[in-house]
């Protein structure tokens, strides 16, 4: 007879890739059609194996094999988190998402391994809000761990609804001024004024609104067959006033575009991913990809560096064939042709993360 100690579960969950970026304010994000699947099993002895399938065309080699992985990082951080007791675990990680190219598969393993956690867990009740304010605080990011949660396209923020919400100067105790009605000095401040119904998908520490994507959307990803390094996202500080104006206007009409049950034109998607401050940055640290990208929206194109990039995005309502056409003729002779860049069209991804948990199962059964 076989003890509890034998006792093994399986949570399989999917998580698809994201693209964001698309403003000096980074606040959308969206996902795309293309998912990471993993199969996390808790075993019985300590220890962690994991074990990496590459779909992505060679991006997953340096996929870490062991506790390193992200997916057990997270997963175990959950768990010392929320008190539950660390066990051994098999991880197989089937990677579609290309690696470190901008297309949030950091992000995907830190939702996969929250998820995993929260799934195995007796003391939480597993929701996606809840999956997104763990992962969105482990990877300090909302709009891509969001929009992997979520699917679709999402706008997060990390500020408090309430935290701005004024109080009254006066209570009904004040004791009058003989000048102006009031003593300033005597003056208790009121109770705040009740804040603002929770919005749909609410977390306690990011805050996400999310939208299912347009149907029609296709977006084409343009990514190098090979990385040297990864470029993290810099940091601009300061920017003018005018700049983060246009940036928030755009973040704000992007989101309506892409969320939009009627078509948009491409023209409003192109003035939509214009780039006010980073793309200055972007020019020096990833020069290949500027040059690309800049071309490209030399030819009306809704271009954009992804993330962190290098990979580029372009965004379209024309159709997959008749913007891959245009694509390809745009950069067929000095990018496509010699190998240095592959092309994949694929739509928008309404369904977000994908959790199953197994029951129970005794080994070897």
């Amino acid at each position: 007879m076989q003890g509890e100690s034998d006792e093994t579960t399986v949570v399989h969950v999917s998580v698809p890739a994201t693209c964001m970026g698309f403003s000096t304010l980074g606040a959308v994000g969206m996902a795309l059609d293309v998912r990471d699947v993993f199969t996390i099993q808790t075993t019985p002895s300590p220890g962690v194996s994991v074990v990496v399938s590459d779909r992505s065309g060679g991006q997953a080699s340096a996929v870490p094999r062991d506790g390193r992985n992200l997916v057990v990082q997270a997963l175990h951080a959950v768990q010392d988190a929320i008190g539950d007791v660390r066990t051994g675990l098999r991880v197989t990680c089937e990677n579609a998402i290309p690696q470190r190219c901008g297309y949030g598969s950091s992000a995907s393993a830190i939702v996969a391994g929250a998820a995993a956690a929260v799934a195995l867990s007796q003391r939480v009740e597993p929701s996606r809000d809840l999956i997104c304010d763990i992962a969105s605080q482990m990877a300090g990011d909302g709009a891509n761990v969001a929009a992997a949660v979520y699917g679709g396209v999402v706008t997060a923020w990390d500020f408090d609804l309430d935290s701005n919400v004024p109080r009254s100067v006066f209570d009904t105790e004040s004791r009058r001024h003989p000048d102006n009605g009031f003593d300033f000095d005597s003056t208790r401040r009121a109770a705040p004024r009740p804040a603002p119904p929770p919005l749909s998908n609410y977390s306690e520490g990011w805050h996400a609104v999310a939208a299912p994507v347009s149907s029609s959307l296709t977006a084409s990803l343009i990514t190098p067959r090979r990385v040297s390094r990864h470029v993290p996202l810099p940091d601009e500080g300061t920017v003018p006033l005018r700049q983060a104006r246009q940036a928030a206007r755009r973040s704000s009409a992007l989101f309506r575009l892409l969320s939009d049950s009627d078509p948009a034109s491409d023209g409003d998607l192109f003035a939509a991913t214009a780039e006010d401050a980073q793309l200055a940055s972007r020019n020096e640290l990833l020069p290949d990809s500027w040059q690309l990208m800049t071309h490209l929206r030399s030819q009306g194109l809704a271009a954009f560096i992804t993330g962190s990039g290098p990979a580029i995005v372009v965004l379209s309502e024309q159709g997959a064939e008749k913007t891959d056409t245009v694509v390809r003729q745009a950069i067929r002779s000095e990018w496509l042709a010699t190998g240095r860049w592959s092309l994949r069209t694929v739509g928008g991804d309404k369904r977000g993360v994908d959790i199953d948990r197994s029951s129970r199962a005794a080994r070897g059964q």
